[in-house]
């Protein structure tokens, strides 16, 4: 019988509704366990050296010390850290224009989405004027189309490809 990796997780996000309510999730969820809830980055970076996760779930937009200049403490402390950036913006807090400091830090960043059809995803983004390089097969099978947002993060819509 083989035994089961539990996964750490961490969360740092300052609306408590939401940094309580993926604790529950984490903890309820075969398999995973959150390691720590943190209000700021200030306090994770001083409480995840006492517990230390396998990942971090971030949010960008913190007070004091914002995620993103939190993940580069966290990731020259501990290289192997995984993080996943959690954010959100209401229509009237988007940034007009795309932040370059973002895109330095993003340029290795890859979303990845399950989409049923990166064809016609590529046609639907290039009927609304995006200049993006048709989709493409990987080697290990999988039809991708790689899309660069405003804030600098690549993003793959992908399916299994079809066999020829």
């Amino acid at each position: 019988m083989s035994e089961t990796r539990t996964i750490k997780i961490a969360i740092v996000e300052d609306v408590r509704e939401i940094r309580e309510g993926l604790g529950r999730l984490i903890n309820s969820t075969p398999g995973f366990r959150c390691t720590g809830v943190y209000a700021s980055m200030e306090e994770a970076l001083e409480k995840i050296p006492h517990n230390l996760p396998d990942l971090v779930l971030s949010d960008i937009g913190l007070p004091g010390i914002d995620g993103i200049s939190g993940i580069k403490i966290l990731k020259e402390r501990y290289p192997d850290l995984l993080i996943l950036m959690l954010t959100i913006y209401d229509d009237d807090e988007r940034p007009a224009t795309p932040n370059p400091a973002n895109h330095s830090v993003h340029q290795d960043t890859c979303l990845y989405f399950l989409s049923p059809d990166p064809d016609a995803a590529y046609e639907f983004l290039r009927s609304k004027g995006l200049q993006i390089d048709p989709p493409t097969i990987a080697y290990y099978g999988m039809k991708q189309l790689y899309v660069r947002d405003p804030d600098g993060y690549t993003l793959c819509f992908q399916c299994q490809a079809e066999p020829e």
